[in-house]
């Protein structure tokens, strides 16, 4: 499990989809700062092709899709799903 906060954004059970976009773009621009080891691929849930999903899903690395009970859900931090939310690894998927 994975949390963060991010200095002038709620957190994802607050977040609103303007907030959400700005997360995500920072978090896009910190991703494609990193070099060496960390260097590596963003990949967002939104709009992910097929391609990608199956690669990643089969090695075990996808997100499983918030259910209406799950505490996500729940919790509201699954509002606008799967819009601005993805998944980053760096290129050895280490």
């Amino acid at each position: 499990r994975a949390a963060r906060n991010i200095s002038g954004y709620a957190l994802p059970c607050g977040a609103n989809p303007s907030e959400r976009t700005g997360v995500e773009n920072v978090l896009k621009q910190a991703f494609a700062a990193f070099d060496g080891e960390l260097k590596g691929k963003y990949y967002p849930l939104g709009g992910m092709s097929k391609a990608d999903e199956d690669m990643l899903q089969s090695n075990g690395f996808l997100f499983q899709k918030p259910g209406p009970a799950q505490l996500l859900a729940v919790a509201g931090a699954a509002r606008n799903w799967p819009d601005n939310r993805g998944i980053f690894h760096n290129d050895s998927k280490t």
